[in-house]
């Protein structure tokens, strides 16, 4: 995403320089027909000056619009950061303990969040998922990105961070397994 930026700011640093060559090159062929035809419609010289403003209002706009368009698209002025996406990983350390918990006295993972409500947390958490994967999730506050746990798979026991913002374990420690119960 950043890289728009970059190539947008190029773009305009581009178009600029590229007018600027052109009426250079008009100046120098000052008694042609191409000269005045140049000068009478593609710039009147009055109008040169306001032309290379506006010009570097648009570069500048271009540059600047970067973090209000991440405000836009992601509804944060940067991008999150692994110690963001760890901080998701710890607030969700309570409902991955609960549902362990639930596993080492039922033998079991529950079937949905509904299950550990309200025997091992007080009320249902939101924003988070569980689902028939054996998964929970949470959005990741970038677009396609969450924070994920399995209880099962070649990536059990881990968080995990998967989507557009990246593919990678977080250093967030799992929960505190108990022995499950003989049934």
């Amino acid at each position: 995403m950043f890289r728009i930026f970059i190539i947008c700011g190029l773009f305009a640093i581009v178009t600029f320089l590229l007018f600027w060559g052109v009426i250079w090159i008009v100046d120098c062929l000052s008694n042609s027909r191409l000269s005045s035809f140049i000068r009478q419609w593609f710039v009147p010289h009055s109008m040169r000056g306001k032309f290379a403003v506006i010009i570097a209002v648009i570069a500048a706009l271009f540059i600047a619009s970067r973090p209000l368009l991440n405000l836009f698209c992601i509804g944060h002025l940067h991008y999150p950061t692994t110690a963001d996406y760890e901080n998701i990983a710890k607030a969700g350390q309570p409902v991955l303990q609960a549902i362990c918990d639930y596993r080492s006295d039922h033998g079991s993972l529950p079937q949905t969040l509904d299950d550990i409500v309200p025997a091992y947390l007080p009320q249902k958490p939101e924003g988070w998922d569980y689902d028939k994967n054996n998964c929970l999730s949470h959005r990741a506050g970038f677009p396609h990105t969450y924070v994920l746990y399995w209880f099962e798979g070649g990536e059990a026991n881990e968080w995990r961070l998967r989507g557009e913002g990246g593919n990678y374990r977080l250093d967030v420690p799992g929960p505190t397994i108990k022995k499950i119960k003989a049934p």
